[in-house]
């Protein structure tokens, strides 16, 4: 059975993975059904192990660095004795996957019904010719592409939205699809160190911004259109959510890393007391002495990371409407210092051409009223994947 199987039962235990640029996070999770008969998450042990700082950024060391704090983590998981998971689920962030958003039109002169068959010829076209063209880029790689997911995210039959398209009739049908895709020697090395630990091979993967929508439909019910925000260490995804639907993701190479590594080369620092200069400046602790060093190199940080998202929102179709609305996560005091200027409407105005941001950070200890902890900090990354997970259960 998979991981989002039919058998039924009230109680599943699965084993999460939360596959960083900069840490891999675990946590043994149980889902216990409620009167309503829904999935109620629960986090009975978590760890996190951090993948180690690069000053200079190699990616064949880092992939090693990665692999090496999944084991880690996965042992810790394991060493709790707390049970077997019934499943392995291992999400990811850039840069270990690539994702793009496709919209499927498919059109005929006469009316035709819907059938399970007819929805994944028209998917499994649009699916051949995008992995075909990522053959090419892994070629270097000795590897070939490895479909993630693939999930239809909204149909719509002669121009008009709907839930559910099968054994319905329609000329034309428009399909929102997302897809995630990555190298294939990475898949089989995850799941090689995976299986090393827990000997569990029925492991299903999903990539991060897509379970960030997730908590973001819940969170955010009065907005249908938003920004989706995932700042890691070394990259920033953002998902362009319209009406509901993420029509467009983008990625750009920027993350709190960047921050550390400038602080560190700047002020002839390192690395953990940057980070402690980083943190205390997102808590407005910071001295007046050391602020008068660390400001100016973070207003240059600031407007490099504001001039790489306008630029990638630039490159966006111009028919994609944007929001004001924001729902921001990273480590807290990323999270602090990033919704700190996106809030500030003078720099918006002047740098982004935007008038206000409206920013939700997402935070762990606002998560415990649907996810519970009882092991460890509320890490609102492992609470948001154990979350959607829930959601994503049959019921």
């Amino acid at each position: 059975m998979g991981l989002f199987g039919t058998k039924e039962k009230n109680e599943q235990t699965i084993a999460l993975f939360g596959i960083g640029s900069g840490s891999v996070g675990g946590a043994l999770i149980r889902f216990n059904k409620n009167a309503l008969g829904d999935w109620d998450p629960h986090i009975v042990a978590q760890e996190r192990t951090y993948i180690p700082f690069q000053q200079e950024l190699n990616f064949d060391n880092f992939f090693v660095n990665m692999q090496t704090a999944l084991k880690a983590t996965a042992m810790k998981i394991y060493d709790k004795k707390l049970g077997a998971p019934d499943s392995i689920f291992c999400t990811m962030t850039s840069p270990w996957y690539v994702s793009e958003t496709r919209k499927i039109n498919f059109k005929k002169d006469l009316p035709f019904t819907i059938t399970p068959k007819v929805m994944n010829d028209i998917i499994n076209v649009e699916l051949s010719t995008i992995l075909k063209s990522y053959e090419e880029k892994y070629k270097d790689m000795n590897a070939m592409p490895y479909l993630l997911e693939s999930k239809v995210l909204h149909t719509t039959l002669n121009g008009y939205d709907v839930v559910n398209p099968l054994g319905m009739k329609a000329k034309s049908i428009n399909v929102n699809l997302f897809l995630s895709i990555c190298p294939d020697i990475s898949i089989v090395s995850i799941k090689d160190t995976l299986n090393e630990v827990f000997h569990n091979k029925n492991i299903t993967f999903g990539s991060f911004i897509l379970l960030m929508l997730i908590i973001a439909r819940e969170k955010l019910q009065d907005q249908s259109s938003y920004f989706l925000i995932d700042i890691n260490a070394e990259l920033t995804d953002v998902g362009i959510v319209t009406n509901g639907v993420l029509v467009a993701t983008i990625s750009f190479p920027m993350g709190k890393n960047y921050i550390i590594r400038t602080l560190a080369k700047e002020l002839h620092k390192e690395e953990p007391e940057v980070r402690t200069l980083f943190a205390m400046t997102a808590s407005n602790t910071l001295s007046n002495e050391e602020k008068i060093k660390v400001d100016p190199i973070l207003t240059k940080v600031r407007d490099e990371w504001s001039k790489l998202f306008k630029d990638s929102l630039a490159l966006l179709p111009q028919t994609i409407s944007l929001s004001s609305n924001i729902f921001l996560v990273s480590d807290n005091d990323a999270s602090t210092w990033f919704a700190s200027f996106l809030k500030d409407k003078e720099y918006t105005q002047k740098l982004l051409n935007q008038k206000y941001f409206d920013v939700t950070v997402v935070e762990g200890q606002k998560l415990l009223d649907i996810c519970k902890v009882s092991d460890g900090a509320c890490d609102q990354f492992l609470m948001i994947e154990a979350i959607a997970i829930a959601r994503m259960l049959p019921k």
